[in-house]
């Protein structure tokens, strides 16, 4: 490519910018990936060199550039004269003015617009905007004379002005100009790919007139603007002003028009365009690989690009656009053993079976402090998103199979579990106490490959979708959240009900000052009390045990817990019993007066209800894994006595090590020192996993998985509760995991990794919940909704963001999260 040439749009791209400028680079690139702009070709900075960058006329400009006093306006005035009028009386040769003209001959078109395109123009610190010209309507006979105006445009007052104060009075600047078909506008206007305001990443900002933009990008009229979010692809607001007058450009030219009060007032943009232009510009910015400032137009019907660069002012601790190679997918407190069983060989061939889809590559970084989290790769996970969200859309008869497949393969994994806690284990040998560890695994792998990729996977895509379906029935997104919500108790309410409900009886039976004694002694309660009590536990020792144990809900927390219940009043006891009581008449209600107000179809009733049944499993999948889990720790208990190592060594040991390496307590010590000392990472794919350990890897690796967060100060989730309201403020009391829950205090601001039934205590108490993990159906999900307290799921790394005792501020709204 000559660096003397006219060069067609569609040929060039980024890496041609020192030829075509900023602007001419930006418009190829989009070309090259099925963008929609306008035809045209580039005036080269190469002939700008030779004509204006001569060595007489260039000794004259840095002369009277170096000299410049950028605060003296008529010093700045004057140069600019000078320096325009040499460039104006300059000679472009005939050879370049034929081509130039023959280039505009192909166009097939009466006008186009010429458009300046610096080399320093339209970057990611100074983008220049509004420093060089644009001329729009430009007939054949004008177009040498504007392409000199360009050029000349990079000596205006308030281009040197900017090239001085930001450090380009000695830089090497080329400017090429780019001329394009002149398109006739019906509405135009700019796109944010980035709310430039708000800083939100999620939305998508919209402003539109009517006719050409430039009065728009000039600061002439008010135009209307629109936000969009990126995920549901809703339309969040709308701001209609009113617009007086605009320029069209047809056959005859550029000419302003009035527009009449009538035609003013109404919406610029339609619904249908807004959104088509939103999806357009997340394109755009994918293809950018950063926050983009767009240029657009409608005609005709047709969406046509004309412009894209970064958006310039953002802050550099809010938005830092990368490829998104990985995603965060978790992140908590776990052994090595636990997460073993989700990465296992086996469950792969059973999950693509089951769900007619691989695994993604996954790594799960272990650190000394207990600290786990996984990654995936973005591009494989959001294939494994549509793949499940076409199964739900497309297959009705999908997810009751997976359903009725999970409940028999937990109770059977139950059974198992159950039956081994009833077992002599202390009599059994070290290979047979192996060969029940390996039982139990084996069962939960196979258990865990039903439910936990189309609940976490497919519940996010289903959930997604439905709220991008609620759309066409103009629903609140709350009422969505409404929709969504399990009319059944999950059994955390369920528990609490319970536990309400025995309070009342005591109440009622006079027995309340039993409970008011410092050390209430269980043997001395009256029978019927006793009996509750352990019915209680029967039913729900196991909520607490999670995935490391050995936490179980027993006789003296029940105490405890009636106690700090019965320092309730009667009345407040009596209004929780009702509350809990009609939740699911209630909820059923709701869904019923929604499903009147809009007269929802079936196809959307039908996909509502997977997101409860979604809902359900997860709830019956904690009670399967957390005795099974149970169980695990019996086993392990019986191994620690039997050779000699502490049971918490075997958390670090893969089922195979151990199996290896029981004989060796020296080896297993070994292995379990360098883990609870050093980070580790457990790579997972086609089926296989290994664990690396050796030091630089780790680092190497670890530096590119996880995102660097400088100085973020806010995150961004998803609002899956907004308790009744906009906005919230609370004190943060971050947990790592369930044991630091004290810290929360009626009031405060829940923030977690993920939240498990351990923590239902905590979220009573809690004004509000923010979780790093989760989607539409998880637990936090579940609980607030039925708690009917705002959260915000999914942000990725808001316990890493936030600390103990900060006063942070969730706009529900927005689903952002963020210090104040």
């Amino acid at each position: 490519m000559s660096n003397k040439s006219i060069i067609n749009l569609k040929n060039v791209s980024r890496k041609d910018v020192h030829l075509v400028g900023g602007k001419g680079a930006f418009l190829g690139d989009l070309i090259k990936q099925g963008v929609p702009v306008p035809p045209g070709f580039i005036v080269s900075t190469g002939i700008f060199r030779e004509i204006v960058l001569n060595p007489e006329l260039m000794l004259e400009i840095d002369t009277q550039i170096s000299t410049l006093d950028t605060q003296d306006i008529s010093n700045l005035e004057r140069a600019s004269e000078n320096i325009s009028n040499r460039i104006k009386d300059v000679t472009i040769p005939e050879y370049i003015i034929e081509s130039i003209e023959e280039s505009f001959d192909k166009l097939d078109c009466r006008y186009v617009a010429v458009r300046s395109s610096a080399t320093v123009e339209d970057g990611k610190n100074y983008a220049w905007a509004g420093q060089l010209e644009t001329y729009l309507g430009v007939p054949k006979d004008n177009l040498v004379e504007s392409i000199k105006s360009c050029w000349m445009s990079l000596y205006s007052p308030k281009a040197l002005y900017y090239r001085v104060e930001n450090g380009f009075h000695s830089a090497d600047i080329g400017v090429a100009v780019v001329v394009q078909r002149m398109v006739s506008s019906e509405v135009s206007g700019v796109c944010f790919s980035v709310h430039p305001i708000t800083e939100n990443t999620n939305h998508i900002l919209i402003e539109a007139c009517y006719g050409l933009g430039e009065k728009l990008v000039s600061g002439q009229i008010h135009p209307d603007s629109y936000v969009v979010d990126k995920e549901t692809k809703l339309i969040l607001s709308k701001q209609i002003n009113n617009q007086s007058e605009a320029t069209f450009c047809d056959e005859s030219g550029c000419i302003a028009k009035d527009i009449s009060l009538e035609e003013g007032i109404e919406q610029k943009l339609d619904d249908k365009r807004i959104l088509c232009l939103a999806d357009k510009v997340m394109k755009i910015e994918s293809i950018s690989r950063f926050p983009c400032d767009v240029e657009w137009c409608y005609a005709n019907d047709k969406l046509y690009i004309l412009q894209n660069r970064p958006i310039t002012t953002l802050k550099k601790d809010v938005f830092e656009y990368s490829d998104n190679k990985y995603r965060m997918l978790r992140a908590r407190k776990l052994k090595l053993v636990s997460c073993m069983w989700n990465y296992t060989s086996r469950t792969h061939p059973v999950t693509e079976e089951l769900h007619g889809t691989r695994l993604p590559q996954a790594w799960t970084l272990f650190e000394p402090n207990g600290d786990l989290t996984s990654f995936v790769v973005e591009n494989e996970w959001k294939l494994m998103e549509e793949h499940f969200k076409k199964l739900y859309i497309e297959d009705p008869l999908y997810l009751p199979k997976i359903y009725n497949t999970q409940l028999e393969q937990g109770r059977k994994l139950m059974s198992i579990s159950e039956k081994i806690m009833e077992e002599p284990l202390g009599e059994y040998t070290i290979n047979k106490l192996i060969n029940r560890y390996r039982k139990i695994k084996d069962n939960w792998e196979k258990y865990n490959s039903f439910n936990s990729i189309p609940w976490l996977v497919g519940g996010d895509s289903l959930g997604k979708h439905l709220l991008e379906e609620s759309m066409r029935f103009d629903m609140e997104p709350e009422e969505y959240r409404v929709m969504s919500m399990n009319p059944e108790k999950s059994f955390s309410l369920d528990e609490e009900y319970q536990v309400v409900k025995l309070c009342l009886d005591i109440v009622s039976g006079r027995q309340k000052s039993v409970f008011k004694k410092r050390n209430v002694d269980f043997i001395k309660l009256p029978g019927w009390i006793q009996d509750a009590i352990d019915q209680l536990v029967e039913k729900y020792y196991w909520v607490p045990f999670g995935y490391d144990g050995p936490n179980l809900y027993d006789r003296e927390y029940y105490i405890a817990e009636i106690c700090k219940y019965l320092e309730k009043s009667k009345k407040e006891l009596t209004e929780r019993y009702e509350e809990l009581s009609r939740f699911e008449d209630d909820t059923k209600q709701l869904h019923s007066d929604i499903k009147t107000k809009y007269n929802l179809d079936g196809h959307y009733l039908r996909k509502i209800g997977y997101v409860h049944t979604l809902s359900r499993m997860s709830d019956e999948r904690k009670e399967a894994t957390n005795k099974s889990h149970i169980a695990m720790h019996r086993v392990f208990s019986v191994l620690a006595e039997k050779t000699n190592v502490s049971e918490d060594v075997f958390k670090y040991l893969s089922f195979e090590e151990l199996k290896q390496n029981i004989d060796d307590s020296h080896r297993m010590l070994e292995i379990y020192s360098r883990r609870i000392d050093n980070p580790y990472i457990l790579y997972y794919v086609n089926g296989t996993y290994e664990i690396i350990e050796d030091p630089e890897d780790v680092i190497a690796l670890t530096e590119e998985l996880r995102p660097d967060l400088g100085s973020v100060h806010s995150v961004q989730g998803l609002t899956v509760s907004s308790g009744n309201v906009d906005r919230l403020k609370g004190t943060a009391k971050v947990l790592r995991s369930h044991k630091e829950m004290s810290k929360v205090q009626e009031g405060d601001v829940l923030v977690a990794t993920m939240t498990t039934p351990q923590y239902s205590p905590a979220m009573r108490r809690a004004a509000a919940i923010v979780t790093d993990e989760g989607g539409m159906t998880c637990h936090a999900a579940i609980i607030s909704r039925e708690l009917n307290i705002p959260c915000v799921i999914g942000t990725k790394i808001a316990t890493k963001v936030f600390k103990d005792n900060e006063v942070i501020e969730l706009d529900l709204k927005r689903s952002i999260v963020r210090r104040i």
